[in-house]
């Protein structure tokens, strides 16, 4: 029973949710919001096993490092779990971008869904960069052998690397995480990305999915909040390295910036 009570503050902070979004937005918000609050293992793997069988891939499941053979990197990254298709597309309809100009990576990309998720917008190039020799050969064979009639960008390709170490694409960049590190390694990992991306005048967008670590980001004062949205639980965030590209580093997305309280959506 004393879960009782967290459950109700949890049931209206959710439906505080459709005082700002449409109700469609809203439900589906909501609704991933108590996945990741409540471990619905279940609803995930039953989701996760559809979406393989309609693309013809292999991405579903939960693999821990120990699984994967890496234990030494247990205090650098997190578990295998592919990413979830609800959020990523909800977070990348937010942002105001010329796709054609843009390339994406995935941080952590493991099986490659999130590659796949990409292709169906028309990125310059895709990839993703993954540690895990066993995450990455299966990653490739999904683009090889994945089915999408939606497909955008054929320009697809998975890179074994050190996500710390690995150059970012030429030009404009997205940059997507799906909670891939452990503090440590995603400081060394932004270290990078600001260090390498703050020499030319470009635009860089990172998207942080149910982010474990925000409050790293503040110690990065280049990397200037765009979207963060939360029902409940952290959903997703948006950020904008400030390279001197453009005068406004926090752009208009959407009339859901009026709700904005410090740069982050309180639900």
């Amino acid at each position: 029973m004393s879960n009782v009570p967290t459950l109700f503050l949890n049931l209206l902070r959710g439906a505080r949710a459709f005082l700002r979004w449409n109700p469609w937005k809203a439900s589906r918000l909501v609704f991933e919001a108590f996945i990741i609050v409540y471990d619905f293992e279940r609803i995930r793997l039953w989701r996760d096993r559809r979406f393989d069988r309609k693309y013809h891939v292999s991405t579903s499941g939960f693999l821990t490092l120990q699984q994967l053979g890496m234990t030494a990197e247990s205090d650098l990254s997190h578990n295998y779990r592919g990413t979830p298709v609800p959020l990523f597309r909800a977070a990348l309809k937010e942002l105001p971008i010329n796709w054609g100009t843009f390339s994406f990576v995935d941080y952590g990309s493991g099986m490659g869904k999130a590659l796949l998720l990409a292709a169906a917008w028309p990125f310059r190039e895709i990839s993703g960069v993954e540690f895990s020799s066993e995450l990455h050969a299966i990653a490739q064979h999904n683009i090889e052998h994945w089915s999408l009639p939606e497909q955008r960008c054929f320009n697809v390709h998975a890179i074994l690397a050190d996500a710390a170490t690995q150059p970012l694409p030429e030009g404009n960049c997205l940059l997507y995480f799906f909670n891939p590190f452990r503090e440590a390694l995603l400081r060394e990992v932004l270290s990078h990305i600001v260090r390498e991306g703050s020499s030319d005048k470009r635009e860089i967008y990172i998207v942080y999915i149910h982010s474990s670590f925000p409050y790293v980001f503040r110690d990065y004062p280049q990397l200037k909040p765009v979207k963060l949205v939360r029902v409940i639980t952290s959903l997703y965030e948006i950020y904008k390295l400030d390279t001197g590209a453009g005068s406004d580093p926090r752009p208009e997305l959407s009339s859901e910036s009026d709700h904005m309280v410090r740069g982050r959506e309180r639900v």
